[in-house]
């Protein structure tokens, strides 16, 4: 679908173009006191036992961190392919392919036009340069084309000649040759084209060709067509502005695959604490049932009788007693 790239009139001056969560059943609540459904579970740290409730026990592993890597890889490697064509948007690479219907077009109903041979050469060193094809279609009032306004009108003009969308159409609908009349012109651009003329072309050329036809005394048609065309510059390997714009929320996508890797390498880097590692010894213990703590002879480390035949800290023998 083509769009306008602006236009402008007499009396009204130019205007630019318009370019048509999961449930948490499975997540493990831990707490210091008990809820409905919890598990209780005791480990040794710091010479004393602790005490948590749960779903299930707590573990520590660098597990999550190689699962965190694993899916990381995968995901930058599917982003990968998405990433390098926009990027290809992103730089100009060189004219677009002239596999379509490239006869120049000036159908001058008003006689506007000085010299086709003029404008034909300007318009192939355009084509040339950028593979998109110029044409200019004036019409008087009385003949314009079907449209509420005269970007409607442009739009009828384009698709009704072309079924591609790698033209540029001048539309202008007037009545004098020295332009002193109240007269219209709208720029109408294949959605191809952006590909190489970005919307800040457009712009530039709207407003310089604009610029150039209100200064009738100085610039003939075909003179503010050719200099408004002359002010583009357009070089493989420049950035194409829209792209950009196309590509920041593609970048996302290996944006959290990254942040996902850097999470899964510390997680597997980081060693387990201390504590971590006590836990991940915890053991059950019946949510009913009433924990005795001895104080051992040896070390003064807190046990929990009946549950051990060895103080957990120090590993002496516990009293009989203290056993069965």
């Amino acid at each position: 679908m083509p769009h306008s790239g602006g236009g402008g009139s007499h009396s009204g001056g130019s205007h630019g173009g318009s370019h048509r969560s999961g449930g948490s059943g499975s997540s493990n609540r831990v707490s210091q006191t008990y809820f409905r459904g919890a598990h209780r579970y005791m480990y040794y740290y710091n010479g004393r036992p602790h005490y948590y409730y749960a779903n299930h026990k707590v573990t520590s592993t660098r597990s999550a961190g190689v699962f965190f890597i694993v899916f990381a890889v995968m995901w930058l490697l599917m982003s990968l392919p998405v990433v390098i064509a926009s990027i290809s948007e992103v730089v100009v690479s060189g004219p677009l392919s002239l596999n379509y219907d490239t006869q120049i077009v000036i159908d001058d109903e008003i006689g506007i036009v000085d010299s086709k041979s003029e404008l034909t050469d300007a318009f192939e060193a355009f084509q040339e340069k950028t593979g998109v094809t110029f044409a200019i279609v004036t019409r008087r009032p009385e003949n314009a084309y079907m449209g509420s306004s005269y970007e409607t009108q442009a739009y009828n003009c384009y698709v009704s000649r072309w079924d591609d969308e790698r033209h540029w159409l001048i539309y202008y609908v007037g009545s004098t040759l020295d332009r002193a009349d109240d007269w219209h012109w709208e720029l109408m651009c294949g959605d191809d084209c952006t590909k190489i003329l970005s919307t800040s072309v457009e712009n530039q050329f709207t407003s310089d060709f604009h610029r150039y036809l209100v200064a009738s005394d100085r610039y003939s048609f075909d003179e503010a067509v050719i200099a408004a065309i002359n002010n583009i510059n357009v070089q493989p390997g420049s950035i194409n502005s829209d792209g950009i714009i196309e590509l920041l929320p593609v970048l996302v996508f290996p944006a959290i695959g990254i942040v996902i890797l850097i999470v899964g390498i510390v997680a597997v880097a980081k060693p387990l604490s201390a504590e971590e590692k006590a836990k991940n010894k915890a053991v059950e213990i019946n949510v009913n049932s009433i924990c005795q703590e001895v104080v051992c002879d040896y070390c003064n480390g807190v046990y929990i009788k009946h549950t051990c035949t060895e103080c957990p800290h120090c590993g002496a023998p516990v009293k009989v007693d203290n056993i069965n």
